[in-house]
């Protein structure tokens, strides 16, 4: 007992027991109480959960109430509340769908307001958003952060993106406006034009300009 103005009073950490007539120890952790089975707080480091005192769990841990049982929260996750529900994730990790992951999978996009990936639009491979691409799909090609067919070989897109013929003969790829920057193989460019670099239109292969190897089909060397 401690003496005091209003008389005598039981130590800190335990209560006056009403059938010994003493002073009773309160349980483990609890500094004050009104018996063995109800705490008003608790000492450091032990925290008050209804009415009782525990040890708080350690860090990237929780607490299940069903068993009272500290146990270890998901890879990459901060704080949690559950084995399945992440209320924060460590630095270098996403919170994806109350999870932490490193990443959305390949052809996703993550969104910041409702922390969940989503895919990315039709023939992208990878996006910003649901309307910013920033890859497309073999056999597409990035227009305005949009994928569009590309066009074949040797066709180039009109103004209304339609795929139109290269107009330069024996060009094996040409740009918008119908300029040709690589012609076909035994062909060279020269101001725009593809050239024969056998010196003749008939001739498929050849030593130099004035020596023909193989001719095209209807031709032949003489």
């Amino acid at each position: 007992f401690i003496l005091s103005s209003n008389g005598c009073i039981c130590n800190v950490g335990t209560y006056y027991n009403h059938t010994s007539f003493e002073c009773s120890q309160c349980m483990t952790g609890c500094a004050n109480c009104t018996n063995i089975t109800s705490c008003n707080s608790c000492s450091y480091p032990y925290v008050l959960y209804e009415d009782f005192c525990i040890m708080p769990c350690l860090e990237r841990r929780f607490l299940d109430k069903s068993t009272m049982t500290c146990y270890q929260c998901p890879n990459g996750c901060e704080s949690c509340n559950s084995t399945s529900f992440c209320l924060a994730c460590v630095l270098g990790f996403l919170q994806v769908n109350q999870r932490c992951a490193l990443g959305c999978e390949e052809g996703e996009y993550y969104d910041n307001i409702t922390k969940a990936c989503y895919l990315c639009p039709y023939n992208c491979n990878s996006c910003l958003s649901s309307t910013v691409c920033s890859q497309c799909e073999e056999g597409y090609e990035l227009v305005n952060n949009t994928c569009i067919p590309s066009c074949p070989q040797n066709y180039i897109k009109n103004i209304n993106s339609t795929c139109i013929s290269c107009q330069v003969k024996n060009c094996s790829i040409c740009q918008e406006g119908g300029t040709c920057v690589k012609c076909l193989k035994n062909f060279q460019l020269v101001d725009g034009k593809c050239q024969n670099i056998c010196g003749y239109d008939d001739c498929k292969g050849c030593l130099n300009s004035t020596f023909c190897t193989k001719c095209h089909l209807g031709y032949f060397t003489s």
